[in-house]
């Protein structure tokens, strides 16, 4: 794992700061109260997060410590890194109220990592937050003097040694699960198990008498009827109210379509298919516009006949046209009077047969249109029109139907009820019979009502004391298995440490020190070429150096030999070396972790320069 960079919208002093970090060494540079320990603290809780604690210790924890100094509200940070070669995004919201606290991104591929706490355990390689602080991230002895250091120093060996990981205490772990075996064995009831089986025995004599032929069976039975009849009782209300439902509904959807019976339906149907037919032979019938034109032609021939007889009767003998043909006035005027009339009745004829037709054809169309109009809303005749009235009326049909089976079964179901009511009545006067019977039965099963209940509840103590035996067991077991491996660990760590820890001492050292040796008693030699020399007798430097040493070595063995992915934090870790030591550890960092990211956080600007001198790449971070 890499980081690449730091987007710090709000954490303690640190607001909208952009950071961007190399492969190899990078130097994070800072005055005191700069930032540095805020960047730290920054880094590992964007990886393992950080909850604001309650109580008293809520106003002295670390949420409150880094809570921003301005505007509180934005609380949060951006992170991005490289694993697996791959680009990632973890996005944090430390508020108390945040929707999404966090939230990771696969950059490279633009997808959402789901299990965010897995992905945070894989790129850790399996380190706690505990671990992480105990091992990648560095720091220096905190004690003042020689000897402090020597003792804290001891003490770190004595705690891995024993259990990996300097902050567990076995003889403490082994005395709190002792005294939670205690508080175990405190809460176990002795006498429930004793009275469980008394209360049993009780409840036992108590049903076979209640079994009895006295009055046990009769009762019983009536129970069964009672609970039987209102059951029914119960199905056939349900049915009966979503009846009632039903026949409202598709009552007020006939009255809807203008309608309150099958009947009515029926005689409109009725009506609409003769409104169709009369329709139909309308049309059939419908005289063809060519006889209203030989009606307008007869007409004008009537007026030409018309006018020549009218002119022979006026002019009399001086008419031309009858000297010309030879033609008696008198005819002429008898024969043009003739047929005018005869074309006037051809005319009138006609006309009327046209006029007759269309006036039937239209009444019939306009009756047809509103049949439709008021049932369709479409006042248009057309087949499709005439298969959407046909299927409306025959669905209406189907619901008076169903609105006819529904009040069938309406009935049948009030029918039922009646039945179940009079055999309400008739158990009412068995159990009023038996009303002595019942009240002792009742008293009875009152009692084994009560004693049913302590029964239970005796067994869920019975079920604690089991668990809590259980859990003694498991204290028991845990209690033997950290003597087991506090003793194995002691004797296989050992050689690790010696072996692991020797080979970085002697690289931090230049060589100075060829390896380190811890005995059975947990004392710390240095041996160099000529001797073995005691650990209190070594410099306070070269405990520093040894410390680093110790803290890479338990990291490998923790991150199960994959540390080298992780980058290495080191806090003002290098404060008490002097330039000798500083420059062989630089040497050293630079040969042995080429591929390794370091982040080195100092308040001294000599690193970068030591690191310039021996002409080693690094990245200048500078917090101003």
């Amino acid at each position: 794992m890499r980081l690449l960079e730091l987007d710090i919208k709000g954490f303690g002093l640190l607001r909208n700061q952009h950071i961007s970090f190399n492969e190899g060494i990078n130097i994070i540079y800072g005055q005191n109260e700069t930032g540095k320990s805020t960047l730290h603290t920054f880094i590992k809780s964007m990886l393992y997060g950080m909850k604001k604690s309650e109580g008293i210790v809520k106003f002295t924890d670390t949420w409150t410590k880094y809570e921003p100094w301005m505007d509180k509200g934005c609380y949060k940070g951006v992170m991005k890194l490289e694993y697996d070669n791959q680009v990632y995004v973890i996005e944090r919201d430390f508020s108390v109220d945040a929707k999404t606290p966090l939230k990771i991104i696969n950059e490279t591929n633009s997808l959402v990592v789901e299990s965010e706490a897995e992905f945070i355990d894989a790129i850790m390689c399996g380190l706690t937050e505990s671990g992480f602080m105990n091992t990648i991230s560095i720091g220096q002895l905190k004690s003042s003097g020689d000897e402090g250091m020597y003792n804290e120093l001891k003490r770190y060996i004595a705690n891995v040694n024993t259990t990996v990981n300097m902050r567990i205490d076995t003889t403490k772990a082994y005395e709190y699960l002792q005294s939670q075996k205690r508080a175990f064995a405190d809460q176990i009831v002795t006498e429930a198990a004793k009275s469980y089986t008394s209360n049993l025995s009780e409840i036992k004599n108590i049903e076979a008498e209640i079994a009895s032929p006295e009055y046990g069976s009769k009762f019983t039975t009536i129970q069964e009827q009672t609970a039987y009849t209102s059951k029914r009782a119960e199905e056939l209300q349900t049915r009966k109210e979503a009846l009632i439902e039903v026949i409202s509904s598709q009552k007020q959807n006939l009255i809807n379509s203008g309608f309150s019976n099958k009947e009515e339906i029926e005689d409109y149907k009725e009506t609409l298919n003769n409104a169709r037919e009369e329709y139909k032979v309308a049309l059939e019938i419908e005289t063809p516009n060519y006889v209203r034109i030989l009606s307008f032609i007869f007409s004008g021939l009537g007026i030409i006949f018309a006018t020549i007889g009218l002119y022979t009767l006026i002019v009399g003998e001086r008419n031309v046209i009858a000297k010309a043909f030879l033609i008696n006035n008198i005819a002429v005027t008898i024969s043009g009077i003739v047929l005018a009339v005869i074309f006037f009745l051809l005319a009138a004829w006609l006309s009327n047969k046209y006029n007759t037709s269309a006036s039937i054809l239209s009444a019939a169309h306009e009756y047809l249109s509103d049949m439709y109009m008021d049932k369709l809303g479409d006042e248009n005749i057309t087949e499709e029109n005439d298969k959407a009235l046909d299927k409306k009326l025959d669905e209406l049909i189907n619901i008076c139907d169903e609105i006819k089976d529904s009040e069938k079964e309406f009935l049948e179901i009030n029918e039922a009820l009646k039945e179940i009511n009079n055999e309400r009545n008739d158990i009412t006067k068995s159990l009023e019979e038996h009303q002595i019977s019942q009240w002792e039965l009742e008293k009875q099963l009152e009692h084994l009502g009560n004693l049913k209940d302590e029964a239970a509840a005796l067994k869920k103590v019975i079920i604690d004391n089991e668990r809590l035996q259980f859990e003694i067991d498991a204290i028991t077991l845990a209690q033997d298995l950290i003597t087991h491996l506090s003793t194995s660990i002691k004797d296989s760590f050992g050689t690790y440490l010696n072996k692991e820890a020797s080979e970085l001492v002697s690289g931090i050292t230049g060589g100075i020190y060829d390896s380190m040796y811890i005995d059975d008693e947990l004392n710390i030699f240095m041996n160099t070429k000529h001797r073995l020399v005691p650990l209190e007798q070594i410099s306070r430097g070269t405990m520093d150096q040894i410390y680093l040493a110790l803290r890479l070595a338990v990291a490998k063995l923790l991150a199960n030999d994959s540390e080298d992915v992780l980058p290495l934090l080191f806090d003002d870790s290098f404060a008490n070396y002097d330039e000798k030591r500083l420059r062989s550890v630089f040497r050293w960092l630079n040969d042995t972790f080429k591929n390794r990211q370091i982040l080195l956080f100092s308040c001294h600007k000599r690193e970068a320069q030591m690191l310039t001198s021996q002409q080693i790449d690094f990245n200048l971070i500078d917090l101003k």
